[in-house]
Protein backbone atom coordinates (compact mmCIF):
# COMPACT_ATOMS: atom_id res chain seq x y z
CA UNK A 1 0.00 0.00 0.00
CA UNK A 2 1.44 3.64 -1.06
CA UNK A 3 2.23 5.90 1.95
CA UNK A 4 0.18 9.36 2.10
CA UNK A 5 2.37 12.47 1.29
CA UNK A 6 0.02 14.44 3.55
CA UNK A 7 -2.44 13.67 5.79
CA UNK A 8 -5.17 16.29 7.33
CA UNK A 9 -7.13 15.02 10.04
CA UNK A 10 -10.59 17.34 11.30
CA UNK A 11 -13.66 16.93 13.03
CA UNK A 12 -16.65 17.95 10.95
CA UNK A 13 -20.36 18.56 12.71
CA UNK A 14 -22.61 16.60 11.11
CA UNK A 15 -26.74 17.17 12.19
CA UNK A 16 -28.05 14.62 13.95
CA UNK A 17 -31.44 13.71 15.90
CA UNK A 18 -31.15 15.15 19.86
CA UNK A 19 -33.77 12.05 20.47
CA UNK A 20 -33.13 8.59 19.29
CA UNK A 21 -35.87 6.26 20.44
CA UNK A 22 -38.72 4.39 18.81
CA UNK A 23 -41.16 6.22 20.81
CA UNK A 24 -40.36 9.41 18.87
CA UNK A 25 -41.59 7.96 15.92
CA UNK A 26 -44.45 6.20 16.75
CA UNK A 27 -45.51 9.56 18.72
CA UNK A 28 -45.16 11.51 15.25
CA UNK A 29 -47.03 9.30 13.30
CA UNK A 30 -49.69 9.54 15.81
CA UNK A 31 -49.60 13.02 16.03
CA UNK A 32 -49.98 13.07 11.80
CA UNK A 33 -52.72 10.74 11.67
CA UNK A 34 -54.82 12.60 14.19
CA UNK A 35 -54.42 15.83 11.82
CA UNK A 36 -55.04 14.21 8.96
CA UNK A 37 -58.23 12.89 10.41
CA UNK A 38 -59.30 16.13 11.03
CA UNK A 39 -59.11 17.28 8.08
CA UNK A 40 -60.39 14.70 6.32
CA UNK A 41 -63.62 14.71 8.85
CA UNK A 42 -63.79 18.31 8.35
CA UNK A 43 -64.10 18.22 4.36
CA UNK A 44 -66.17 14.96 4.72
CA UNK A 45 -68.70 16.83 7.52
CA UNK A 46 -68.44 19.97 6.08
CA UNK A 47 -67.76 21.82 9.64
CA UNK A 48 -64.44 21.76 11.49
CA UNK A 49 -64.71 18.99 13.70
CA UNK A 50 -61.67 20.51 15.55
CA UNK A 51 -64.33 23.06 17.10
CA UNK A 52 -66.58 21.17 18.08
CA UNK A 53 -64.26 19.32 20.51
CA UNK A 54 -64.28 20.88 24.07
CA UNK A 55 -61.43 23.77 24.61
CA UNK A 56 -59.28 21.93 27.00
CA UNK A 57 -59.45 18.79 24.92
CA UNK A 58 -58.01 21.37 21.89
CA UNK A 59 -55.64 23.06 24.14
CA UNK A 60 -54.21 19.45 25.42
CA UNK A 61 -53.56 18.21 21.48
CA UNK A 62 -52.19 21.51 20.50
CA UNK A 63 -49.88 21.47 23.54
CA UNK A 64 -49.07 17.43 23.12
CA UNK A 65 -48.64 18.61 19.14
CA UNK A 66 -46.12 21.23 19.63
CA UNK A 67 -44.09 19.21 22.15
CA UNK A 68 -43.96 15.86 20.19
CA UNK A 69 -42.77 17.30 17.25
CA UNK A 70 -40.58 19.96 18.50
CA UNK A 71 -38.47 17.03 20.30
CA UNK A 72 -39.34 14.47 17.75
CA UNK A 73 -37.63 16.81 15.15
CA UNK A 74 -35.27 18.58 17.22
CA UNK A 75 -31.34 17.99 15.95
CA UNK A 76 -28.17 19.09 17.03
CA UNK A 77 -24.27 18.92 15.61
CA UNK A 78 -22.21 15.96 16.45
CA UNK A 79 -18.33 15.83 16.17
CA UNK A 80 -17.14 13.07 13.34
CA UNK A 81 -13.91 12.76 12.36
CA UNK A 82 -12.39 12.42 9.36
CA UNK A 83 -9.13 12.07 7.21
CA UNK A 84 -8.01 13.09 3.96
CA UNK A 85 -5.04 11.33 3.00
CA UNK A 86 -2.96 12.57 0.00
CA UNK A 87 -0.98 10.50 -2.41
CA UNK A 88 0.75 11.02 -5.42
CA UNK A 89 -2.09 10.08 -8.19
CA UNK A 90 -4.96 10.38 -5.64
CA UNK A 91 -6.81 11.54 -2.50
CA UNK A 92 -8.99 9.49 -0.17
CA UNK A 93 -11.51 11.06 2.18
CA UNK A 94 -11.96 8.36 4.96
CA UNK A 95 -14.85 8.65 7.60
CA UNK A 96 -14.49 6.62 10.63
CA UNK A 97 -18.47 7.09 11.45
CA UNK A 98 -20.75 9.21 9.08
CA UNK A 99 -24.24 9.72 10.49
CA UNK A 100 -27.20 10.44 8.17
CA UNK A 101 -29.98 9.51 9.42
CA UNK A 102 -31.57 7.94 12.79
CA UNK A 103 -31.38 4.37 11.80
CA UNK A 104 -28.08 5.04 9.36
CA UNK A 105 -24.64 5.50 10.05
CA UNK A 106 -22.13 4.35 7.48
CA UNK A 107 -17.90 4.21 7.77
CA UNK A 108 -16.96 5.74 4.30
CA UNK A 109 -13.70 5.54 1.91
CA UNK A 110 -13.41 7.90 -0.99
CA UNK A 111 -10.96 7.84 -3.08
CA UNK A 112 -10.50 10.74 -6.03
CA UNK A 113 -8.06 10.18 -8.99
CA UNK A 114 -6.78 13.90 -9.88
CA UNK A 115 -7.50 13.53 -13.15
CA UNK A 116 -11.10 12.83 -12.59
CA UNK A 117 -11.83 15.56 -10.03
CA UNK A 118 -13.72 18.14 -12.46
CA UNK A 119 -14.16 20.80 -9.61
CA UNK A 120 -14.05 21.44 -5.86
CA UNK A 121 -16.21 24.06 -4.67
CA UNK A 122 -16.64 25.46 -1.43
CA UNK A 123 -20.06 26.51 -0.19
CA UNK A 124 -19.88 29.72 1.83
CA UNK A 125 -23.24 29.59 3.91
CA UNK A 126 -23.54 25.81 4.86
CA UNK A 127 -19.85 26.00 5.14
CA UNK A 128 -19.01 22.47 2.87
CA UNK A 129 -16.84 21.60 0.59
CA UNK A 130 -17.85 19.47 -2.55
CA UNK A 131 -15.82 17.40 -4.85
CA UNK A 132 -17.09 16.89 -8.66
CA UNK A 133 -15.98 14.14 -10.78
CA UNK A 134 -15.51 10.29 -11.10
CA UNK A 135 -14.97 8.70 -7.50
CA UNK A 136 -14.11 5.13 -5.79
CA UNK A 137 -16.60 4.90 -3.27
CA UNK A 138 -16.62 2.06 -0.26
CA UNK A 139 -18.77 2.10 2.66
CA UNK A 140 -19.65 -0.31 5.54
CA UNK A 141 -23.28 0.10 7.35
CA UNK A 142 -23.24 0.74 11.39
CA UNK A 143 -25.50 -2.21 12.73
CA UNK A 144 -28.20 -1.20 15.34
CA UNK A 145 -25.35 -2.63 18.37
CA UNK A 146 -22.59 -0.49 16.76
CA UNK A 147 -20.78 -3.73 14.58
CA UNK A 148 -19.75 -2.84 11.34
CA UNK A 149 -21.83 -5.08 8.35
CA UNK A 150 -19.74 -6.94 5.80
Amino acid sequence: MDQPVYVIKSVESVWTYKYNGKIYDVLKKVVWILVILFIISSLFFHKNTFMELAFGTRLLLIIMSVIILGTAYATEKTPSPFEIRFYEDYMVVYREKYYYDRNLSRKEYDKFFYKDIERIQYKKNIEIYNIYGLQEWEYWNYRQDGSLSE
